[in-house]
């Protein structure tokens, strides 16, 4: 409930929402389903450098 609130909350003030902490495609499609479709957290990737980073958003072409 917590979390739709926010996502509410934010959609009625015309602002950009960014979950965090997702971990499972369960949490990502029900974040989806509410509208939230920004997210981060360990279902994306872990904790990584800034070179590290370059190098992984290279491979995906990013």
């Amino acid at each position: 409930m917590f979390a739709e609130t926010i996502v509410a909350l934010g959609q009625k003030l015309d602002m950009s929402i960014v979950a965090e902490g997702v971990e499972t495609e369960e949490q990502a499609g029900f974040l989806r389903g509410m509208g939230c479709h920004m997210a981060q957290g360990f279902l994306y990737a872990k904790q990584m450098s800034a070179q590290s980073l370059i190098a992984w958003m290279s491979q995906r072409g990013s």
